[in-house]
């Protein structure tokens, strides 16, 4: 069916403050969300060169979902599979729409309850998914953005909470694409990942991968971060605060 946007971010603006006044959502207005609300994400189409057609919609869309997800925090699955059913296909090269997919994604996962990753093939498809964008030909926005998810609290907290599952399919991921990336700043990203992954849990970490793979991890951290760059970074960013006031 075709999908119009006339109005549909106001449209959300409304269903998203009806959502939150209710302490659950009833059955029969979750269609709502299934029926409505998801079917948004459905369009490739673009405004000009890089905008998405989503971008119109997508704040209070978001806004939208959570409100659902806080709600009824039982919905957290299915939400998670159509989000990820909606990704743009590789031949549509719509980095733009993949950059606001993965914000929604990180958005979600940050509601979601420790348990939400509970299902092995819903782990593995989000898993899947976010690996992909950062892999070693992907455009450079998208790679950052899906990195960004490891800085996000709520992301890391379900991290650790699926260490053990999660870090052996992450980190091999994580290291082929530094040894693929062009892009320095998605390279100190993976750094920076590989480093929040273990120092969440160290004897996890090596626990999960193994001694070797460990030890492979952590060089490429020393390499990727290096403490002088890391400083570098600090002195940079407290000269831009020192240059505001």
């Amino acid at each position: 069916a075709k999908i119009s946007l006339v109005g549909a971010a106001a449209a959300l603006d409304v269903l998203a403050g009806a959502a939150k006044g209710l302490r659950r959502p009833p059955k029969r207005h979750m269609w709502l969300l299934w029926e409505a609300v998801m079917p948004l994400h459905s369009s490739n189409g673009m405004l000009d060169d890089v905008t998405p057609l989503l971008s119109l919609v997508h704040r209070p869309l978001c806004l939208a979902e959570v409100a659902f997800l806080e709600g009824d925090p039982s919905c957290a699955g299915p939400l998670l599979r159509q989000l990820v059913s909606y990704w743009p296909p590789v031949a549509a090269s719509n980095s733009s729409k993949e950059v606001l997919l993965l914000h929604e994604l990180e958005l979600l996962l940050e509601h979601c309850r420790p348990d939400a990753l509970e299902d092995s093939e819903l782990r593995e498809l989000v898993v899947e998914k976010v690996t992909q964008c950062f892999s070693g030909d992907k455009n450079f926005r998208v790679a950052q953005r899906a990195l960004l998810l490891f800085k996000a609290d709520g992301v890391v907290s379900l991290l650790r909470h699926h260490q053990a599952l999660i870090v052996p399919r992450v980190v091999p991921r994580l290291l082929a694409a530094a040894a693929s990336h062009w892009n320095t700043t998605v390279l100190r990203m993976i750094g920076n990942a590989l480093q929040v992954l273990d120092e969440m849990d160290p004897g996890g970490f090596e626990q999960a991968l193994g001694g070797e793979r460990c030890a492979e991890a952590r060089a490429a951290v020393a390499k990727l971060c290096p403490p002088e760059d890391t400083a570098k970074l600090e002195a940079e960013a407290a000269a831009r605060v020192g240059a505001m006031q």
